[in-house]
């Protein structure tokens, strides 16, 4: 975790220029222990470092999208200055994690497996449908806090009409 620390010393360090590039290599990883560092990092960031965190990545990484979702969630009850830009790349990244999917399936590194007496984690691939099926719950009734529905209600419906682009992407892959 060395590493990590390195990295959360340099996000605080005033000189620092791209804390967002720094933010989303945190969050690619999938990793739930640095995500619990990287949370802890969201007050030190501003709407610019946030719209420099968007991530092109053609795999869909399902704790990375929820990192995002909880962001949002908790910046609902805040007062901030940049709060509505801040708002709106999230919402945008969010958007672009899906269009960005060139494989119809989401990676889950959250999956804990035991494995003797130890546990692991552990990657699972699911189809996107079955993500939905996980996600599309805590978007809509986020979507109905008066601040957060003008970002969530468009995303809302655009992650269900990914389904049949997730279908054909997974097709594809199968032939």
């Amino acid at each position: 975790m060395k590493p990590v620390k390195d990295l959360v010393q340099i996000i605080k360090s005033p000189d620092t220029r791209n804390r967002g590039a720094i933010l989303a290599g945190l969050t690619s990883t999938g990793d739930r222990r640095i995500h619990a560092v990287a949370r802890t990092l969201r007050k030190h960031m501003t709407a610019r470092d946030v719209d420099y965190s968007r991530v092109h990545d053609v795999r869909m990484i399902a704790p990375r999208f929820h990192f995002c979702v909880e962001w949002l969630a908790d910046l609902s009850d805040v007062a901030s200055r940049d709060k509505r830009e801040i708002l709106t790349n999230l919402a945008t990244m969010l958007r672009l994690i899906v269009v960005y999917d060139e494989t119809g399936y989401v990676d889950d590194f959250r999956v804990v497996s035991s494995e003797g007496f130890v546990e692991t984690e552990a990657c699972r691939i699911e189809p996107y449908e079955g993500f939905l099926d996980t996600i599309a719950p805590t978007i809509s009734a986020l979507a109905r806090r008066p601040e957060l529905s003008p970002f969530l209600t468009p995303l809302h419906h655009f992650l269900h009409a990914h389904q049949s682009r997730a279908a054909t992407l997974r097709e594809r892959k199968a032939a």
